[in-house]
């Protein structure tokens, strides 16, 4: 599922076996890996930091910052644990650290015959003085034989904010041109993704309201990492994707070559999903 520059969610390229489409390595010094032709561009690759730290304050930090305030409140609310009667944003801000890019592979899918494709892979690296604050009312969801206007007055009383800072991202992106036309710009669209889970997704956690509440910590961030893994960060990881379309004819929707059917048989040691609550998976 893609997602382009007006938050609409479309379909995404799936990766075809053969075309090089997905993430592999390079098969030795011919510069080729499954159809695509590969170029390190290492050596260079300190102008693109500073290119982004320039676009970083404060146009792309305004741009995600407007992105968050779009998604974040629906998306804490529907996944929101049993124990939280309600979480709002009420404070958001990415800070003035950019992210950090290193080891950049660039390459084209040679399968492609038709709408052509450039793409740029590079490690990410981000420390982020990011500011959040959250409001959030501790009341479980399921105490049904509780009156409504009871939990509401007590979960107004005991609610409290959380603070997250000192955001740690470490993974590698892939920046795709798809397609390339003939005409100018060239480019019909560009296509940001992760290429896989990112490796790191850290941040600290704090409540205030003194050590009453410290002990909430712990629970609280297991949940909001999971949070940012699972609801916010798998929608842009690889063939998910975010979308800006130079070219408003282009549409962001391929058809898979192929699917993969999995049939789970056993799991064991599978964690609680949320705080007080038993093992909830889903696939």
């Amino acid at each position: 599922m893609g997602h382009n520059n007006d938050n609409h969610f479309k379909s995404a390229h799936a990766a075809a076996p053969g075309t090089g489409y997905g993430h592999d390595n390079d098969d030795g010094a011919n510069g080729r890996s499954n159809g695509k032709h590969r170029n390190n561009v290492g050596n260079d690759e300190g102008w693109l930091s500073d290119f982004l730290a320039h676009l970083w304050n404060p146009q792309l930090r305004k741009a995600f910052t407007k992105l968050a305030w779009e998604l974040l409140p629906d998306l804490l609310q529907a996944s929101s644990p049993p124990w939280m009667q309600s979480i709002e944003l009420t404070k958001f801000n990415f800070g003035k650290s950019p992210p950090k890019l290193s080891n950049f592979n660039s390459f084209k899918d040679s399968a492609k015959t038709d709408d052509a494709m450039v793409a740029i892979e590079a490690d990410i690296s981000w420390h982020s003085d990011i500011n959040v604050q959250l409001r959030i009312k501790p009341i479980p969801k399921q105490l049904t034989f509780i009156p409504s206007a009871l939990t509401t007055l007590v979960s107004n009383m005991v609610s409290f904010t959380a603070g997250i800072e000192k955001l740690h991202v470490e993974g590698r992106i892939r920046i795709t041109f798809d397609p390339l036309v003939d005409q100018l710009p060239v480019i019909g669209a560009v296509k940001v993704s992760f290429v896989e889970q990112p490796e790191t997704v850290d941040f600290e956690v704090s409540v205030m309201g003194g050590s009453t509440l410290s002990g909430l910590i712990p629970s609280l961030k297991a949940w909001l990492v999971g949070f940012a893994r699972d609801s916010l960060i798998s929608m842009y990881v690889m063939p998910e994707h975010w979308t800006y379309r130079l070219d408003p004819s282009i549409k962001d929707v391929s058809v898979p070559a192929g699917m993969l059917e999995i049939d789970i048989l056993e799991a064991h040691h599978i964690p609680k999903g949320d705080y007080l609550s038993d093992s909830n998976p889903y696939i």
